[in-house]
């Protein structure tokens, strides 16, 4: 398995990692494989080559990877964000903040209200949201994308 470890690094370059993480994630792949038994490799059919099968099971872990640090990205810029919005409830003047988000919750309803908390201070992802409010994580992006359309209008009549 490790002849394929330098075109598997390849494919995980071409999917936007680094060459430092694209080693990693080869790693990790290969590891998978034998993981349950080898059931990942039990499962390959031969409809293609095994360098194809492989080479799919790598970007797949790559984007996973990807997706990962993008959701690491988003809450700490959601954490930092609430930090401003409190400091500024706290009387400390944030910095090119368009509007206060603490002013606005108070024109929402208890459901959007409740939303934007779990969101914009807690940082929690769609899925956890769902288990706390008893719904489908697709539900609640559909009241996330509402509720982006209620805070625009809200902040600009604010700002109007």
């Amino acid at each position: 398995m490790h002849r394929y470890a330098p075109f598997l690094e390849s494919v995980i370059i071409e999917a936007g990692l680094d060459t430092d993480e694209a080693k990693e994630s080869v790693q990790i792949t290969l590891a998978s494989l034998w993981e349950e038994n080898g059931k990942i490799l039990r499962d390959y059919q031969g409809i293609s080559l095994l360098r194809t099968y492989l080479a799919r099971i790598a970007h797949r872990d790559a984007m996973d990877f990807l997706r990962g640090k993008k959701r690491e990205k988003r809450k700490v810029e959601r954490k930092k964000n609430a930090y401003i919005v409190e400091g500024q409830q706290a009387g400390i003047a944030p910095v090119e903040e368009k509007f206060d988000l603490g002013v606005l919750l108070d024109e929402l309803d208890a459901k959007s209200k409740l939303l934007a908390k779990l969101i914009y201070y807690d940082g929690l992802t769609s899925e956890e949201i769902a288990a706390v409010m008893g719904t489908r994580a697709s539900t609640v992006d559909v009241w996330h994308f509402r509720l982006k359309e209620k805070l625009r209008k809200l902040g600009d009549s604010v700002d109007g």
